[in-house]
């Protein structure tokens, strides 16, 4: 998808050309096929309650076609796994009481790379009059609003720096000018007592200077790290709401060279502000308010490890002790294309 990032507002997305081919009748005939044949058969009723006691079938082929629809627009996973909370009256009315989304080791085609992503909405109703006339999934009521939580490790947090998304939002990270990082640099540290940091740098346009970024969330899951704060000889940015420090250090270009502790003020705060305001607009979904937060990796494919097949493209360092999670709320306004590529 060619999505639009920005900080603290949104940019629209526009549909990629050369989508795989197909629309929703072609993906519901693959996600009927794909569903256990249990699924499309009515429960007997309970002998005591004259209840049906298992899962309405409807839900288990909804499973199945965002299923077969993600797996479609993904270019490698390890595990991708959909919820849906529905029932046959409530489908022909268009409306889903909930639906969620698992899944790790993802790739995308554009090199985004991820250990885990969870999504949850509430509250979904579709207009099905316009799905069928005009082939179009239009909403309907308030738009349905949810979170979704992206687990990056230092890999993934590189390539994602140079994901065309991210690059449009970093090119007015600070001062409205871009700030272009260097993938390769990026580390991130969870301590055990708790606490961490991540660590990388890049170059201000501002002043085509140098500089070492140190950011340490402050969410309910981790600690002050250890060491006290920020690194000595850094320019800290205060925490808005101790949810985030964030300190820049300059690297000089030469040894021996004055450091610019001013220029390294103004890093920080710019920092502070882009990551604590990101927001995503990708064709309707918007995803927006990040909190970020560390922990250790206790899922699959082990520390360091890549997104699935080819997550090592792009660069970042694979020796880091933790994960970042980054925790954003989600609200739908339309159902973006179905040939959307990110």
């Amino acid at each position: 998808m060619r999505g639009a990032l920005s900080r603290g507002g949104h940019q629209h997305a526009t549909g990629a050309a050369g989508a795989r081919p197909g629309g929703p009748a072609a993906a519901a005939r693959a996600a009927a096929a794909a569903a256990p044949r249990r699924a499309r058969l009515a429960a007997p009723p309970s002998a005591a309650s004259g209840q049906v006691t298992t899962r309405d079938a409807t839900a288990e082929i909804m499973q199945a076609a965002v299923e077969f629809s993600l797996r479609a627009r993904l270019k490698a996973h390890e595990t991708i796994r959909a919820q849906v909370d529905c029932d046959a009256r409530g489908v022909l009315e268009g409306h889903f009481r909930s639906m969620g989304i698992v899944g790790e080791g993802w790739v995308t085609p554009l090199g985004m790379t991820a250990r885990r992503l969870e999504v949850e909405i509430a509250g979904l109703s579709v207009d099905y009059g316009t799905l069928i006339t005009r082939r179009k999934v239009a909403l309907k009521g308030p738009p349905p609003k949810g979170h979704t939580t992206i687990t990056l490790n230092a890999r993934d947090l590189g390539a994602f720096t140079q994901h065309p998304i991210f690059l449009r939002a970093a090119a007015t990270a600070v001062q409205g000018r871009a700030f272009r990082f260097d993938p390769s640099t990026v580390s991130i540290t969870h301590h055990p007592t708790g606490g961490g940091e991540v660590l990388y740098e890049g170059v201000w346009e501002g002043d085509g200077k140098r500089y070492a970024i140190l950011m340490q969330p402050g969410s309910h899951r981790s600690h002050p790290g250890r060491g006290g704060g920020t690194a000595a000889g850094a320019a800290a940015a205060p925490a808005a709401g101790g949810k985030l420090r964030v300190g820049a250090r300059h690297v000089p270009s030469e040894a021996g060279a004055p450091r610019d502790e001013a220029g390294a003020a103004v890093v920080a705060a710019g920092m502070a502000e882009f990551f604590t305001s990101l927001a995503i607009d990708l064709d309707g979904i918007e995803v927006s308010r990040p909190v970020l937060a560390l922990r250790p990796w206790r899922g699959g494919g082990g520390e360091g490890a890549g997104g699935g097949e080819g997550a090592g493209d792009g660069g970042g360092a694979a020796n880091e002790s933790g994960v970042l999670d980054i925790c954003m709320r989600v609200r739908i306004r339309a159902f973006p294309p179905l040939n959307m590529q990110f």
